[in-house]
């Protein structure tokens, strides 16, 4: 639930490249460790082809590939082995009255599954490991509650999570 910029990141982690990261994912050098940064209102963008759907539906994270991946795309592939575990980073908006907003860490992530008939981008679901249900931290309740219908779309996806647990969960 704590706020960061990608420079903060970069600093604490001590990897210039985050910092320089345009795209959603950041892979880290000699880690097994990749960051998702994840801007959920898409509005301001421009192309369509960039208005990605992500979103929370409970303890699971609906998230879309970069344009130029699929499932097969070999860093891809390696975060659905569990070679490289994706560590999530949220804001609602990038940008409110100009000022760009910092993330906020959401946790790691689990591949669970991923829509079959998607590709470039794939629609990929994950169990967010460190979901919490009683959080107090705002940040995290917004970002959790968000969904394409608070901009008045519909999701695409055929794949709900609705009112599914985990087994992780319900142990």
């Amino acid at each position: 639930g704590n706020k960061y910029t990608k420079k903060d990141l970069s600093s604490l982690l001590e990897q210039a490249n985050i910092a320089l990261v345009r795209e959603g994912i950041c892979y880290l050098k000699d880690l097994p460790v990749s960051l998702f940064f994840v801007d959920l209102d898409k509005t301001d963008k421009k192309e369509e082809r960039f208005r990605f759907e992500d979103y929370f539906e409970g303890e699971f994270f609906h998230w879309d590939t970069q344009t130029t991946q699929n499932i097969d795309t070999p860093k891809i592939r390696d975060i659905a082995l569990g070679l490289l575990t994706p560590h999530l980073f949220v804001r609602i908006k990038s940008k409110i009255k100009n000022i760009t907003q910092p993330f906020i860490y959401c946790g790691s992530l689990k591949f669970m599954e991923h829509e079959v008939k998607t590709a470039n981008p794939a629609h990929i679901i994950f169990r967010s490991v460190d979901y919490d249900d009683f959080t107090a931290n705002e940040d995290l309740q917004n970002i959790y509650l968000w969904s394409p219908s608070k901009i008045g779309k519909n999701t695409q996806s055929e794949i709900s999570k609705k009112s599914e647990v985990s087994k992780e969960r319900l142990v």
